[in-house]
């Protein structure tokens, strides 16, 4: 993508077990090829089994694939149908206040988020994204919070980013947050919270108020840095790896540009066990993808779990043992394809498709391992949704993050990374969000199957229901 300005705003970075969602690709930086291992189908008793992969017997192969006894989510997934995951690109500065992987222009067709911002990032990144990814909303939203913070109250700019957050007011949204936070943000560790502020040395004019505001709302760390200096891109690469626990060990590979005045960084980190862990044997079965059938390891077992079927999707729940849980969905309609159905939907159509009617019953359950990544700008796809005036250097209003005479403070870049393993034991995921805040010159019943074995939707949501990570996987190949 082009970029029109002269740099980032604000980089949120969100952690935990599971990871990512993409932003326009035009003139971006190439995305590392996702890592994804798995697949889910839903079978009722009258449905086919998955094709196994055996020429010489007949009978299904009941040998255990090799699992370590003393696996943990933690562990390196015995991923043997897909390639270990690529290295995470990294944002690189060319010129003054440009990236490689994103630009601002003004869209000429918008639409409003209206509080869905789940289902309008997944939307997004399946238009963007060829086959599988993982973002997390979670983590999105709470960079961008931080950013509509400073932001005027009452002016376009703060409006604009609270409707696609899905608050009236910015009061709201930071009790919110700081509910959030305050939920989610534990001692054992399955999940953790991190923010932080990292401000240029020579950016001494940011109000105290906001500052104050972000730590004691977000618990955000402070930092003063040189932000165009190596040792600023070695420390929050260092933060980034520790609050992910390695699991995002960059975000960025260049310093920011001499117009860089802060980054907002939020980290989200998950690390979960099965309630009822995977028990069964796993076996090798055919997935069959949007681009060709691959080969995939299944984990099959038995649960009481709970199960539903609409008009559009099918769908089970997998409880973890903090009260998490992940939701995997299924088209009802086996012909159909679980991206084409996403896409077709407005953001509202899609909610409401997804809230179904569950029954706790038992299910006989197949599914693959899996491993998702994703590292993207952000900026096009918030743009697409109504978040305008914070990525414009002439027209954005932070007057409340600092005193700004004769320029401006504008949103340049937002960055999200995300990463996540799922196996027998249980899910890893972590996801970041960075937003560049750059200072601009005034320019501009019977037995159920469940078998993912076709393309299939994931969302991981805390106890209380907040969507943690989300992805789609299409493809094996």
């Amino acid at each position: 993508m082009k970029r029109n300005f002269l740099k980032l705003i604000s980089a949120i970075i969100a952690a935990a077990s599971l990871s990512a969602c993409a932003a326009q690709k035009a003139d971006t930086e190439t995305l590392s090829e996702l890592g994804v291992t798995t697949a889910y189908e839903t079978y009722h008793p009258t449905d086919t089994m998955p094709t196994k992969i055996s020429e010489n017997s007949e009978t299904a192969d009941t040998t255990p694939a090799e699992i370590p006894e003393t696996y943990h989510p933690t562990d390196t997934m015995p991923m043997e149908t897909s390639e270990a995951a690529a290295e995470i690109p990294q944002v690189t500065e060319t010129t003054a206040g440009q990236s490689e992987i994103t630009g601002v222009g003004m869209p000429t067709d918008f639409q409003p988020i209206n509080g869905k911002l789940s289902e309008a990032l997944l939307k997004s990144c399946l238009q963007d994204e060829e086959k599988n990814f993982v973002i997390s909303p979670l983590s999105i939203k709470l960079a961008m919070s931080m950013a509509a913070a400073g932001a005027e109250t009452g002016s376009d700019t703060e409006t604009q980013i609270l409707n696609a957050l899905g608050y009236s007011s910015k009061a709201e949204m930071t009790e919110d947050c700081k509910r959030l936070i305050s939920e989610l943000d534990r001692e054992d560790g399955s999940i953790t919270v991190s923010d932080s502020v990292w401000l240029s040395e020579n950016f001494d004019n940011v109000y105290p108020e906001y500052l104050n505001g972000i730590s004691e709302n977000f618990k955000a760390e402070n930092f003063t840095e040189d932000l165009t200096s190596d040792k600023f891109v070695n420390d929050i690469n260092n933060w980034v790896n520790n609050k992910t626990n390695g699991l995002i060990p960059t975000i960025f590979s260049a310093p920011l540009s001499d117009f860089a005045r802060m980054v907002l960084v939020n980290a989200l980190y998950f690390n979960n066990e099965w309630k009822i862990p995977f028990s069964g044997v796993s076996s090798e079965y055919i997935f069959h993808g949007v681009d060709g059938d691959a080969s995939v390891m299944f984990m099959h077992d038995t649960h009481n779990v709970d199960y539903a079927e609409g008009e559009i999707f099918k769908s089970i729940i997998l409880t973890y043992k903090d009260g998490s849980v992940m939701k995997l969905y299924l088209p009802t309609d086996e012909s159909k394809n679980i991206g084409e159905i996403i896409s077709s939907m407005t953001n509202e159509q899609l909610a409401a498709a997804m809230e179904l009617s569950y029954n706790f019953t038992e299910v006989q359950i197949s599914m693959p391992r899996f491993e998702c990544e994703f590292n993207n700008s952000m900026v096009e796809t918030l743009k697409s949704y109504a978040i305008l005036e914070a990525f414009d250097p002439n027209n954005a209003n932070f007057s409340e993050m600092a005193d700004i005479s004769g320029d401006n403070l504008y949103i340049s870049e937002v960055i999200h990374s995300a990463k996540l393993k799922c196996g027998e034991k249980g899910t890893e995921a972590a996801a970041v969000t960075a937003v560049i805040v750059d200072e601009a010159e005034m320019v501009f019943a019977e037995p159920i199957y469940f078998t993912a074995n076709r393309p299939f939707m994931y969302e991981i949501e805390s106890p209380s229901g907040e969507t943690l990570f989300e992805g789609v996987v299409q493809s094996f190949n």
